[in-house]
């Protein structure tokens, strides 16, 4: 996660990302729709509510979150996108 309301040269800085999941492996879920699912619907609410939140200033912003992108490595790239595998056709 990262906060895109501060400066670029600030914003990618790892004090200020979060990283939201991490798929286990060799076992992944089956589904992988249904692992990220808690997680997507968190964000959804905090798409349309927003929250409070306290900057570095010490005031109180009002702020929404949007889902940007999702990544990884090939295989969990294809399984996000819901192909079947990686090297399907």
């Amino acid at each position: 996660m990262v906060v895109m309301n501060f400066s670029p040269l600030i914003c990618y800085e790892n004090k200020r990302m979060i990283q939201l999941a991490i798929i286990p492996g060799p076992k992944e879920p089956k589904d992988l729709v249904s692992f990220l699912e808690p997680m997507l619907k968190e964000l959804e609410s905090l798409q349309d509510v927003g929250m409070d939140v306290k900057g570095d200033d010490g005031n109180i912003y009002h702020a929404k979150v949007h889902l940007l992108i999702g990544t990884g490595d090939i295989p969990a790239a294809a399984k996000l996108m819901l192909y079947k595998g990686h090297n399907s056709r």
